[in-house]
């Protein structure tokens, strides 16, 4: 007897996609409930592997897949839509009825180990609500009895009672919980019939494995969890090496988070906050000397040409004349290391960042960027420099990955960076050491020069969404959920959205690296790691970005004393100079450093 056809089962997909609702929470109750329902009907243990084989049987369709489990109730373009499928219960459902989750209400006594409430369905209809429609009846039907072998082709009713029967409830039930779209475009039976080589083949099924394009690795694992873990320890031992001071461990956990998850950095403070010298740190830590280059910025500069050099007709047959700055550049992309290449840009906004810099500015738009391509000039191959022996290609790459830290004061002859390259940066305001800190580090004279180091963690800098990969997988919102509390405490302070989706999506790929270097396993929203996470992510990300107006009432807004992580000192220092301001218009984040 014949099975759903693949065709029925891709509409199937398409229009419960069709039905997602805007975010994951409104999902994760109808995976919880039918899971639950699945197990209860079938007899599985209310348990941790119980709830395993429950979302094995409704969700994954493609088990020979590492992320072959899906979850029809997202967006098909959406990262949560395939996941892992070793454990997959454990992560999502048992995870979500367990802990301090919302789904918690649908179980006696708050816990699935002790079985839905005899009201259950009651509870998830009146929390998915009115304001998203239910999911299609028929696409959900033929979903859920895809493995089903059918003797003819089945009426609605029959798939629908089927469906129910699965999920061991009544077909009034499953009414209540699917709404009555038309008949699926298509019959639920014919050929080819649905298999999960079929799905996999097609532009609905799971991702095909990504790997790294320079060391072919698995994006997952390309650098272990466990080596995460070890680099805050690690970098406060290489710190105390060459006595730099640091405050302390969550700074050292906001430092290279920041510096995992961004590919421009840009670094922020006041005089004698250790911009450049935490620069240098960081390249020494992460790349080998030839990977790293050193840039110093200019006033008065406009345009790519006047900071790298330019191709000339006069000089000789035709050269380039190369500027110290591309110099540095060519020896780093010319090294036989396969590491990222770490580029210091000193003072870099002597000028417009978006003018001198645009390759870097428009090369660094997306989440990552595997090759940075620096055009150079307009001849069809490398030409000679001016310099004997060094000759300029067309095109400078330096990859993979490339991370670039920019140092910046603030002031009235250095102005701020614009919007554009703020959006394309992780800002990381550094403070000037507490004294007990810095008379800790008082001998930093008899200590090596940190530039002498070698890149001893040159192997754990990678792809900077490897930790969101990670995250991803378990099927958790709990970032999601923390940076939303945020966003509607600042909504109703400004009136508007402060949280844009560029801004969302690297908020989240700097909080899956700082809860990973914090050591926390399977965190939940209220996790105290969690929770700094989400508050650093307004100073890197959000109040950077914010017009002046904006700025003052959204640090009203956040300093109420609950805030976390580096967030909670930069606000009394953000704060304290905006209550001193007394003349002109009020400032901005970057008013309020200058």
């Amino acid at each position: 007897m014949p099975r759903c056809s693949d065709q029925a089962l891709e509409i199937a997909l398409r229009e419960l996609s069709e039905h997602a609702a805007s975010g994951r929470k409104r999902a994760n109750w109808l995976s919880t409930y039918l899971v639950a329902q699945r197990m209860e009907a079938a007899g599985y243990p209310m348990s941790i592997n119980g709830t395993d084989q429950g979302v094995h049987d409704l969700y994954v369709l493609a088990p020979d897949h590492p992320r072959g489990r899906s979850n029809p109730f997202v967006d098909l373009q959406s990262a949560y839509r395939w996941s892992q499928v070793q454990d997959s219960g454990r992560k999502t459902v048992w995870n979500n009825a367990t802990r301090d989750h919302p789904q918690t209400p649908l179980f006696k006594e708050g816990h699935i180990q002790n079985g839905l409430l005899p009201n259950a369905i009651d509870v998830l209809l009146t929390n998915l609500g009115t304001e998203e429609p239910l999911p299609g009846r028929d696409a959900l039907a033929v979903f859920l009895t895809r493995e089903h072998d059918w003797p003819a082709e089945p009426s609605r009713e029959e798939l629908h009672n089927e469906a129910a029967a699965l999920l061991g409830i009544t077909p009034g039930d499953f009414r209540r919980i699917s709404q009555d779209d038309p008949p699926l475009s298509s019959p639920i039976l014919g050929t080819p019939e649905w298999s999960s080589e079929l799905l996999k083949a097609s532009l609905l099924g799971p991702p095909a494995p990504v790997t790294d394009e320079v060391h072919g690795s698995s994006a997952v694992e390309e650098i272990p969890i466990g080596a995460v873990h070890e680099l805050p320890e690690q970098f406060r031992r290489f710190l105390g090496q060459y006595g730099i001071a640091v405050d302390g461990p969550v700074e050292i956990i906001d430092i290279l988070a920041s510096t995992l998850a961004s590919q421009l950095l840009i670094m922020a403070g006041p005089s004698g906050s250790g911009k450049s010298l935490m620069a240098s740190a960081l390249a020494a830590f992460f790349a080998p000397a030839d990977r790293r280059g050193h840039l110093e910025s200019q006033r008065l500069l406009a345009k790519p040409e006047e900071f790298f050099g330019y191709y000339s007709h006069l000089v000789g047959a035709g050269a380039f004349v190369a500027d110290d700055q591309l110099l540095s550049l060519l020896e780093v992309a010319a090294s036989e290391e396969t590491t990222p290449p770490i580029v210091t840009i000193e003072e870099a906004n002597l000028s417009p960042i978006e003018g001198y810099l645009s390759p870097l500015v428009h090369g660094l738009g997306g989440l990552e960027s595997s090759t940075l391509a620096i055009r150079l000039h307009g001849q069809p191959t490398q030409v000679e420099s001016q310099i004997p022996e060094v000759k300029v290609p067309p095109v400078l790459e330096l990859q993979p990955y490339p991370r670039f830290f920019a140092t910046i004061n603030v002031d009235a002859e250095s102005p701020a960076p614009a919007r554009k390259v703020v959006s394309r940066a992780c800002v990381m305001l550094l403070e000037t050491p507490r004294f007990e800190t810095a008379l800790a580090a008082a001998d930093t004279l008899v200590h090596p020069s940190v530039g002498e180091a070698n890149g001893p963690a040159a192997s754990l800098i990678g792809r900077p969404t490897v930790a969101f990969d990670r995250y991803a997988e378990t099927g958790s919102d709990a970032y999601q959920q923390a940076l939303t509390e945020r966003a509607a405490r600042l909504r109703n302070a400004l009136g508007v959205d402060a949280i844009a989706h560029r801004q969302l999506q690297r908020s989240l790929m700097y909080m899956a690296w700082f809860v990973e270097l914090s050591g926390t396993e399977e965190p939940d929203e209220d996790d105290p790691v969690v929770q700094a996470a989400a508050d650093n992510t307004l100073v890197h990300f959000i109040l950077p970005s914010l017009p002046a107006a904006q700025f003052e009432r959204a640090l009203d807004v956040l300093d109420d004393g609950q805030r976390a992580g580096v967030l909670a000192g930069r606000l009394a220092r953000l704060r304290g100079t905006v209550a001193e301001h007394q003349f002109g218009p009020p400032p901005d984040f970057w008013g309020a450093l200058s």
